[in-house]
């Protein structure tokens, strides 16, 4: 059988702002039998201008990645929907994918060693390197240490500490609470952190924000005299994939003079390592904390123990760490089939009925509730694969929100199951397979018996002519009886 399927949309990076380009891509994969080719392949961006790509001729079990660059001019909910010819499988020759554009990004960058000469504040070059267009995505505000516990998180999407000697206790339960509802902390120690303060308080075997513990200073920032570059080969974060290309980075020139050694993150946390030196030791933490994320630079991201702020990766890898950090807290608008779909409402929306219209055409009005101290509306029939358009009043007048169902792309798989896949269907369910047709019905002869029906049918259709012709009869005489007598007038012969 011939098919061609598209897989799911992907952007490149989570969080999109209306400051730079975006990469939008989908797999068109043969899982037919045949080979098929060229055909058209379209995306549009909320319905609008569709642009057209050639997907050249695809062996059966091929895929190969289509993709286009787009730049969303305004903030707000979006759609992408990708299209090709129909064939005899439809479902899977459309896709979809919703997102949310922001026209902000708010970032706390908390100075541990704040001065009023800029020059020398500890996060010149980082938020230099998030500002580096007027109208920026990423708006990032610093703070001292001692503001933090004033400081109302919730306004932020992620939190950078650059050379905090301490955290106070207070200010601990609420990073970790910031954190556990969604929100990134990256932490990029200097020479005012204390590794064994930040093991008792952070780390906490394990148990705390800090994904790795804190051993030693390695190398001397003021001899610069061992310095250690770092390692590109093998990078699969997605936070690196513009930067692991060597002939295109120039991040391998970076020089680490001076870093502070951590260790193997512990088995059991979640901890991971990003990115690592040349010598092997790591450079970059990660482990997730409830809904968040946090993670562990070995050095400062200004100019005091590396040359990576003269790199030009230093612009990019700083946005990537940030916009990873920060995507936890993106609307979920891409949904599983089955699943329910949620639209959470600001505060201040006025709104106590959402309308939600189907991808069929069907229009739904569905109650505001409050839960867990979030207004929220919910939709759980959602197996009706396409695009879901929610309207609702908003402060500012009506906002308009897209949420996406698509169907599994396994689904539309039509390669023939192998042994394994056989097995495991076999074991579990009452399932059987045969290779031919004798095989077939040998194995029902002897499991179930085979009688043939013909007769019993033949019977079957008399019995239902004669009946017919009864009640055709019965019916005639009835309508006869009816009629007779009835005048139609005079003067009608």
């Amino acid at each position: 059988m011939a098919n061609l399927g598209l897989g799911e949309i992907t952007l490149r990076r989570n969080v999109v702002g209306t400051d730079r380009n975006v990469r939008i891509a989908v797999n068109v994969t043969n899982t037919g039998d045949v080979a098929l080719g060229p055909q058209r392949l379209t995306f549009a961006v909320d319905g609008k201008g569709p642009r057209g790509l050639q997907v050249e001729r695809l062996l059966p079990g091929i895929s190969v990645p289509a993709s286009f660059t787009h730049r969303f001019q305004t903030p707000g909910s979006h759609f992408v929907v990708a299209r090709l010819e129909q064939d005899l499988l439809p479902p899977d020759d459309r896709t979809y994918f919703g997102l949310e554009v922001l026209e902000e990004l708010p970032v706390l960058l908390v100075d541990g060693s704040p001065s009023g000469d800029a020059s020398e504040s500890e996060t010149l070059f980082l938020a230099s390197a998030l500002e580096p267009t007027p109208e920026p995505t990423v708006r990032p505000t610093v703070v001292g240490p001692s503001a933090l516990a004033e400081t109302d998180l919730s306004h932020y999407r992620a939190v950078v500490l650059v050379n905090v000697a301490q955290v106070a206790t207070a200010d601990i339960g609420k990073l970790e609470e910031f954190v556990r509802h969604g929100g990134g902390l990256l932490i990029a120690p200097g020479e005012r952190v204390k590794p064994e303060i930040y093991n008792a308080t952070l780390f906490q075997r394990g148990e705390g924000l800090l994904p790795a513990e804190m051993l030693k200073l390695e190398g001397d920032p003021k001899k610069q005299d061992k310095p250690v570059r770092i390692h590109l080969s093998g990078l699969t974060h997605e936070t690196l994939q513009l930067l692991a290309d060597a002939e295109k980075s120039d991040l391998s020139d970076s020089l680490v003079y001076a870093y502070i050694k951590l260790a193997a993150p512990p088995a059991g946390t979640g901890a991971s390592v990003v990115l690592r030196l040349a010598n092997g030791d790591p450079l970059l933490v990660e482990k997730d904390f409830g809904r968040g994320r946090v993670m562990l630079c070995a050095c400062p991201l200004d100019a005091s123990w590396s040359n990576l702020t003269m790199r030009n990766a230093y612009v990019v890898l700083v946005h990537e760490l940030i916009y990873y950090l920060s995507s936890p807290l993106l609307p979920v608008r891409n949904i599983p089939a089955g699943e329910p779909l949620v639209v959470k409402l600001p505060e201040k929306a006025p709104a106590d009925v959402v309308e939600l219209l189907l991808p069929m055409g069907g229009l739904r009005r569905l109650p505001v509730e409050r839960r867990g101290g979030t207004r929220t509306a919910t939709y759980a029939d959602t197996t009706e694969a396409g695009l879901y358009e929610v309207t609702y009043r908003g402060s500012r007048g009506l906002v308009r929100e897209y949420y996406v169902v698509n169907f599994e792309p396994a689904e539309s798989d039509l390669t023939l199951l192998g042994p394994s896949s056989r097995e495991i269907l076999t074991d579990q369910t009452t399932m059987r397979f045969y290779d031919d047709w004798r095989t077939l019905e040998g194995a029902l002869r002897v499991g179930h018996g085979i009688r043939e029906f013909w007769l019993w049918l033949a019977v079957l259709t008399v019995m239902l002519l004669v009946s017919e012709v009864a009640l055709t009869r019965k019916f005639s005489s009835r309508r006869a009886a009816e009629v007779e007598g009835v005048s139609f007038g005079t003067g009608v012969s």
